[in-house]
């Protein structure tokens, strides 16, 4: 898990993806572009790592493997009050949404 620092000088994005290429490109063009990275590999680790570091940005992938995908982690990110005023993006290669 990636260790933030607590007075959040460079603003914190969580990217949660399970393609580990995307995950590192990403990484790197955003880290270069002066924010701090939080990756997250599934829906769940992303609800955790949300409550724990609060991110100014989610960046989330629609579709994961595991019991919770990327739709049902923003349903649980939302329900959080501290997540009233958070930006999410959602991601998707679906040609349906």
């Amino acid at each position: 898990m990636t260790q933030v620092a607590n007075n959040k000088q460079q603003p914190v994005i969580l990217y949660a993806d399970d393609d580990v290429a995307s995950v590192l490109m990403a990484e790197a063009a955003l880290s270069a572009a002066g924010y701090t990275v939080l990756k997250a590999h599934n829906g769940f680790d992303s609800v955790v790592m949300f409550n724990e570091y609060l991110p100014d940005l989610i960046i989330m992938y629609a579709v994961m493997p595991g019991d919770t995908d990327g739709f049902d982690a923003i349903r649980m990110i939302r329900q959080s009050p501290e997540c009233k005023h958070t930006p999410i993006m959602m991601v998707t290669g679906l040609d349906d949404y």
